[in-house]
C-alpha cells in the first residue's frame, strides 16, 4: 500500500511538471510578441508625425520624404531609422517643444532639428542640410553621439539657449560661417567631448579633453595629448 502511494505521488509530480512546460513556452512566446508589438513601423510622413505626437518606440520601414515640418512634444519617443533616410523636399525641420526625442541609425537630408525645450539625442546618424544652420537650440539639452553633420551653407549649431553636448562624429560647417553660432552674438553653450571638425573648436572643448590638429582636421578626444594647432 505504501509503495502504491509513493508511485501515485511520483506520477502526480511528473504530471504537474509536464503540464507547466507548455504554459512556460506560451508565456515566453507571448512576451516576445508583446515586445515586438511595442515597436511601431513608420512608412510615411503622416505616420512619422503621429509617432512624434504619441511617443513610444518606432523604426522606419522604408525611406520617407516629407513636404512640411514635423514636431515632437510627447514625453518620450525613440525612432530607429534602421538604415533608411528621411528626406525633406526643402529645408523643413523636426522641432521638439518638450519631452525626450531620440533619433538613431540612419540619415536625414535637407532636414534641420530645432530644440525649444526637453531633450533631443541624435546617434549614429548622417545629417545633410542646405539651410543656414543644421541644429537649432533654444532651450533644453541636445546631445550628438557619433553623428556626421554636413552643414552645406551655414553653421552646424545656431543657438540662443540650452546646452549642446557633442560626443563623437564629424562636423563640417561652411567655411565662411562659424562652427557654432548664436542669435545673441555670445558664444553658445556647447561642450565638445569628442569629434572631428573642419574648424578650431578649442573654445568649446570640455574639461579633461583636448584638441589637436591632425591631417588638416581638428580632433577632440579625452585620450589624446596636445593643444589646438599642434602640427602646424
Amino acid at each position: 500500500m505504501k509503495k502504491m502511494k509513493k508511485l501515485l505521488s511520483l506520477m502526480l509530480a511528473i504530471v504537474m511538471v509536464v503540464s507547466t512546460v507548455p504554459y512556460a513556452y506560451a508565456e515566453d512566446d507571448l512576451s516576445k510578441e508583446t515586445s515586438e508589438q511595442e515597436v511601431g513601423i513608420i512608412t510615411n510622413q503622416d505616420e512619422l508625425q503621429a509617432a512624434l505626437k504619441a511617443g513610444g518606440n518606432y523604426k522606419l520601414g522604408n525611406n520617407i520624404t516629407i513636404d512640411k515640418g514635423v514636431y515632437s512634444d510627447a514625453e518620450s519617443t525613440a525612432i530607429d531609422l534602421a538604415g533608411y533616410t528621411i528626406a525633406a523636399t526643402k529645408s523643413w525641420a523636426i522641432s521638439v517643444s518638450e519631452g525626450n526625442l531620440t533619433i538613431s541609425g540612419g540619415s536625414t537630408e535637407k532636414l534641420a532639428y530645432i530644440l525649444y525645450d526637453g531633450n533631443l539625442t541624435i546617434k549614429d546618424t548622417v545629417i545633410t542640410a542646405t539651410s543656414s544652420s543644421v541644429l537649432g537650440c533654444h532651450g533644453g539639452e541636445m546631445t550628438l553621439e557619433d553623428v556626421i553633420v554636413n552643414a552645406t551653407y551655414g553653421s552646424v549649431v545656431y543657438s540662443n539657449g540650452g546646452t549642446i553636448n557633442i560626443r563623437g562624429g564629424a562636423y563640417l560647417a561652411a567655411h565662411d560661417e562659424e562652427m557654432f553660432d548664436s542669435y545673441t552674438g555670445e558664444a553658445p553653450n556647447v561642450n565638445v567631448y569628442a569629434g572631428t571638425f573642419n574648424m578650431d573648436v578649442s573654445e568649446y572643448v570640455a574639461e579633461n579633453c583636448e584638441q589637436v590638429l591632425k591631417d588638416g582636421k581638428y580632433v577632440v578626444d579625452s585620450s589624446i595629448k596636445g593643444t589646438a594647432g599642434e602640427g602646424v
